[in-house]
């Protein structure tokens, strides 16, 4: 080996060592359940989207069924498919209860909703009207699966509050929820870098936060 190969390779073997490894906490349990009408692929597709949002910050989840034969400890998600009651709740994708600034335990999204949302989006995704069903489960599945990552911002965070930017800003529009492209979707970096942190040294994988 010439001396230049030599230096090359003690190059690569002190960028390698350096390199940070990348945290990852452990997988947060949730279980779930969903309306009759939200068939299993759509389902598969929400979640699916919400673990995406989440993984570049070293965030996991396990999907669960929710077993109605047993009592649920941890976090729960319920897929609904109710008509909004009024308009303004006809607004929401998702929704999470405080009770004295502390997070429910169940999460909600709203199936009725969002097909509401994508058929009043016709200047966003064209008519939803004549999409195949694959289509429309594409398009519903990006903007529930985006909007139950945003709630469980707000559970993981035990916090109300909103960003100006990324995921947990305070309004996502129907281009950022039905667009392919997540990069407006990101979490803050200091945001993500706290989080993971405080994931990593509680158990907060069994625990409220």
């Amino acid at each position: 080996m010439t001396d230049m190969m030599l230096l090359v390779s003690m190059l690569v073997g002190i960028v390698v060592d350096a390199a940070p490894a990348r945290m990852t906490a452990p997988p947060l349990r949730i279980a779930y359940a969903a309306a009759a009408t939200v068939s299993p692929s759509l389902l598969r597709r929400i979640l699916d989207e919400a673990d995406a949002l989440w993984r570049p910050a070293g965030v996991t989840f396990a999907w669960e069924p929710l077993d109605l034969n047993r009592p649920v400890a941890g976090l729960q998600v319920v897929v609904e498919d109710l008509r909004a009651a009024s308009p303004e709740a006809a607004s929401h994708l998702g929704w999470l209860l405080f009770d004295h600034d502390m997070p429910s335990r169940m999460l909600h999204v709203s199936y009725a909703n969002a097909r509401a949302l994508l058929e009043n989006s016709g200047e966003v995704v064209g008519s939803a009207n004549r999409m195949p069903i694959a289509e429309r489960e594409t398009y519903l599945g990006r903007a529930m699966g985006r909007a139950l990552a945003h709630e469980l911002g707000h559970y993981l965070l035990a916090s109300k509050a909103h960003t100006l930017t990324g995921l947990m800003r305070g309004t996502l529009t129907s281009e950022t929820l039905f667009s392919p492209i997540r990069t407006r979707l990101e979490l803050p970096r200091t945001m993500g870098e706290m989080l993971l942190a405080r994931l990593t040294q509680s158990s907060l994988g069994t625990e409220n936060p």
